[in-house]
């Protein structure tokens, strides 16, 4: 529209060596359709927008991208000063509480159980669940795009090829 706001597609993608750490991750941003935004928020709505529905926001996206210049000014600084601002607050307040209660609760009894288990040293455990994660939302199309991964280090392998997999001999035999 004319504010330059866009409906988008984020997506996750998370990928996984050989003993199940995760050693790439890549973001990808796909604009889409009107139809396409509403028809996600329909058939899936987890992935609509996190926290939006228990904050009661269910809009389209023909509302949303109507809505887009005042959504952009909205701060928390700015919803603690109305009503309604301070009831959307409350209702994130609740929503991210009610979604951390199980790892908060889980991160207290493995302190108790397995304190042990709390000193690291180089990586931690691997986790090995996931893959993809596509979210629907609203946001500017001039808004910039992410930074480039990382240049390694001289001498560091830039291959996500795990080391015990990446072939690097010259001549044959093993």
């Amino acid at each position: 529209n004319e504010d330059g706001a866009v409906l988008y597609n984020y997506s996750v993608q998370k990928q996984f060596d050989h003993r199940g750490r995760v050693y790439q991750i890549r973001h990808f941003w796909r604009v889409v359709s009107e139809d396409e935004f509403d028809k996600a928020r329909l058939e899936n709505p987890a992935n609509f927008r996190p926290f939006a529905a228990e904050c009661g926001d269910d809009r389209d996206a023909k509302t949303l991208l109507s809505d887009y210049a005042g959504d952009y000014e909205e701060s928390i600084a700015s919803m603690r000063e109305t009503e309604a601002g301070r009831t959307k607050l409350s209702k994130l307040a609740a929503a991210l509480q009610r979604r951390l209660e199980p790892i908060v609760h889980a991160a207290e009894r493995i302190r108790e159980e397995r304190p042990q288990d709390l000193k690291l040293e180089g990586p931690g455990p691997a986790i090995t669940a996931g893959g993809s994660e596509e979210v629907f939302t609203q946001g500017s199309a001039s808004a910039a795009p992410p930074p480039p991964p990382p240049i390694p280090a001289a001498g560091a392998a830039s291959s996500p090829v795990p080391p015990a997999k990446r072939y690097e001999g010259g001549g044959g035999g093993a």
